[in-house]
């Protein structure tokens, strides 16, 4: 009897004023009239319980107990109310009319209320029942006798309990500004790793001091920054923090700024049917709650050896060395001109070339440390560095009081191949006493000789002045004499082709210098070869030589060539640019006899 009174009164009140404001073009006047960023609290009164919430430095912060806000979940309320609409006003006389009177429509007393609280006073807002027909609520402001009938989505926007408002980040959006992380292990600090003022580089301070790794303080920091309280247990801060392991943490990780701590959290005990979580608390906060023990904790366990800078050395930009010193197979050096243009000023003054001396950059900060080997050493000896097989020396040109004078930036060395480990060699840096272990691939891909970065343009010719070629190909010989008339070859197609492979071999660069040395043709089957001889006004005839071999790994062709120096040196040859020279500057097979 009373949903059908209750029906009837929607129906004569609703119907009545949807007749009324049919007239009415304008939108609905909104139901409670504030500013959002004017609020300072939120208040939400839900059966027994109170949730509040306060804006404190542009942050949501819940209170009793004090623990941060989701902002999202406060915002979102707010958001929905400044959206809702008085759709039907209800009068005093006509909620006098009903039996119960504000009671039949949910708001005396209310299903909730939801107080918002500004400078300039506050506004609470009582929430009755739904309407029998539509996705509708009853709502009555305190301090006004009418009743309205407003948008039910204010009640999907209201918090069931105090935990739904909670912020389940472990870490605030608003990262505390910190320089120095440190990770306690039962009690011990195992971890702690602080950023250089000066350099902004991080170094590990305990249990030793090293390099520390940027990336994974960062990927520490991300770890922290994205893991979430997977259950809250109790905000109770008498609870006995040993029945959670948490009376003497077995994790701790603290961020400071200095000696002031900034953020902190620590880990307990799984629970007995839970072993995939882990207890935790923040002390700063009464509350405990699970998280999960795959990831930040486990990182957390991870020994000082996680935190070390596994790159051998970084040179932090190319653009400040401007020598480099190398003792390896030979012993020469790289000087950078004032132009920028490297070369290699000894054994011989030598162009370099720009993209070897890069890559030799990119190489060695490519050479990752394998293993720490012994932290400090004062005898290198039983390592093979005290006379190393390898060192390479960077420095940048400093002036002072006493001049121009090249300062140390990073200094390697590079022992041979280990007995028991022939593809580590050890290594160390001439600032630091450690000794660390490197793959040697790695150490290989470095110049061991100055002619592995000279420049790998072949020849400096020009094509227009070349007079005569000789191939020489499986012990036969074939001279190719430019004709002032007919060119190359009285065909005129086949002396265009000629002329342009000519001009492609004189502009030719090596793919990549291999070795050198006569003792190493065996090798690379180098049965082809090119003799030009170039005619320049005024000058000797000059005469230029290359020969070529057999296919590279990489699809190129090997060649040779005796260079400035007077070593043979041998390279891979681009593949696209052999191809004319196998058609048009080779001897042809010899027919195949008929049986």
């Amino acid at each position: 009897m009373s949903a059908a009174l209750a029906l009837g009164a929607f129906i004569f009140f609703v119907e009545r004023r949807a007749n009324r404001s049919e007239t009415v073009a304008s939108l609905p006047p909104a139901l409670l009239d504030f500013n959002p960023s004017q609020i300072t609290a939120v208040e939400i009164t839900r059966t027994n319980q109170i949730i509040h919430a306060d804006r404190v430095a542009n942050r949501w912060q819940l209170a009793s107990p004090t623990y941060p806000a989701l902002a999202s979940s406060v915002d979102g309320l707010l958001e929905a109310l400044g959206n809702s609409r008085k759709t039907t006003t209800i009068s005093a006389r006509d909620i006098a009319t009903q039996p119960g009177g504000g009671a039949a429509f949910g708001v005396s007393p209310p299903r909730a209320a939801i107080t918002i609280i500004a400078s300039n006073g506050r506004q609470t807002l009582n929430l009755g029942n739904k309407t029998l027909v539509g996705e509708q609520i009853y709502a009555q402001i305190v301090g006004n006798p009418d009743l309205f009938i407003t948008d039910g989505k204010i009640l999907a926007s209201l918090p069931s309990t105090f935990a739904d408002w909670r912020d389940p980040a472990l870490l605030s959006p608003d990262n505390p500004v910190f320089d120095r992380l440190i990770v306690t292990n039962m009690g011990r600090i195992s971890v702690d790793v602080q950023l250089d003022a000066a350099s902004l580089a991080w170094r590990l301070v305990r249990p030793m001091d090293a390099r520390a790794d940027a990336l994974r303080v960062q990927f520490l920091i991300q770890k922290l920054g994205g893991s979430r309280v997977s259950k809250w247990v109790t905000d109770d801060a008498r609870a006995d923090l040993d029945a959670f392991g948490l009376q003497s943490p077995e994790l701790q990780l603290t961020l400071a700024r200095g000696s002031n701590e900034v953020f902190q959290i620590q880990f307990g005990r799984s629970p007995t049917n839970e072993p995939a979580l882990i207890y935790a608390r923040r002390p700063a906060q009464p509350s405990i709650f699970l998280v999960q023990r795959q990831g930040l904790a486990e990182l957390l366990s991870q020994p000082h050896t996680f935190y070390r800078d596994d790159t051998l050395v970084s040179l932090a930009g190319v653009t400040n060395i401007d020598r480099v010193d190398i003792r390896a197979e030979e012993r020469f050096s790289l000087i950078r001109a004032a132009d920028g243009a490297w070369q290699i000023a000894s054994p011989a003054p030598i162009r370099a070339d720009p993209e070897l001396v890069q890559r030799m950059f990119d190489d060695v900060q490519h050479v990752k440390v394998t293993d720490f080997e012994a932290d400090v050493v004062a005898d290198l000896a039983p390592f093979g560095l005290e006379a190393s097989a390898r060192q390479y020396s960077f420095r940048t040109s400093v002036t002072n009081a006493v001049g121009a004078t090249n300062q140390l930036v990073a200094q390697l060395d590079f022992s041979k191949a280990i007995t028991n480990r022939l593809d580590r060699v050890f290594a160390r840096r001439s600032d630091e006493k450690s000794v660390y272990s490197v793959a040697l691939g790695e150490v290989q891909r470095l110049p061991k000789a100055g002619y592995q970065l000279r420049d790998r343009q072949l020849f400096d010719f020009d094509a227009r002045q070349l007079t005569s070629v000789t191939i020489t190909q499986r012990g036969k010989t074939r001279k190719l004499t430019l004709d002032p008339v007919h060119g190359w070859s009285p065909d005129e197609v086949l002396s265009a082709a000629i002329t342009e492979t000519i001009h492609r071999l004189s502009r030719a660069k090596a793919i990549n210098w291999v070795t050198r040395g006569e003792d190493q043709l065996r090798y690379f089957s180098l049965d082809h070869r090119l003799t030009v001889e170039v005619q320049t006004p005024g000058q000797a005839v000059r005469t230029f030589s290359i020969q070529f071999g057999k296919f590279s790994p990489s699809g190129h062709i090997y060649g040779g060539s005796t260079l400035d120096g007077g070593a043979l040196v041998v390279f891979e040859f681009p593949q696209e640019i052999y191809s004319g020279i196998a058609k048009y500057l080779s001897i042809p097979d010899p027919p195949a006899s008929n049986p």
